[in-house]
C-alpha cells in the first residue's frame, strides 16, 4: 500500500526532531563535564544551528567570563561538530 507524501514527509520530520533531541542532550551532558562548575550552574544549553551552541547564561557578569573562557570550552567542543559557541543573556 502507497502511503501519502503528507505521510512520509511527517515521518522524515519526527526522525530529525529525534536526532536533535538526541543531539541537544548529548551536548548538555558534554557541556557539564566541559564547562568549569564554578560557573556551569549559571547557564544552560539552548540549542544547536548550524554547528554553532547557543548558551544562556544569568547575567553580563557571567557572561564577561564565558566570553574569556569561550576558546578554551570551543578547542573541548570541536571533536562533537561544534564551531562556535553563542552565548545570550
Amino acid at each position: 500500500m502507497e502511503e501519502k507524501i503528507g505521510e512520509v514527509i511527517k515521518k522524515i520530520i519526527n526522525k530529525i526532531d529525534v536526532v536533535e533531541e538526541r543531539k541537544i542532550k548529548d551536548i548538555e551532558v558534554l557541556w557539564n563535564r566541559v564547562v568549569d562548575e564554578k560557573i556551569r550552574g549559571y547557564s544552560y544549553t539552548v540549542g544547536i544551528k548550524k554547528n554553532v551552541l547557543i548558551v544562556k547564561v544569568d547575567g553580563s557578569c557571567i557572561l564577561n567570563e564565558f566570553r574569556i573562557r569561550k576558546e578554551e570550552i570551543k578547542k573541548k567542543l570541536k571533536n562533537f561538530g561544534i564551531k562556535d559557541i553563542k552565548f545570550i543573556i
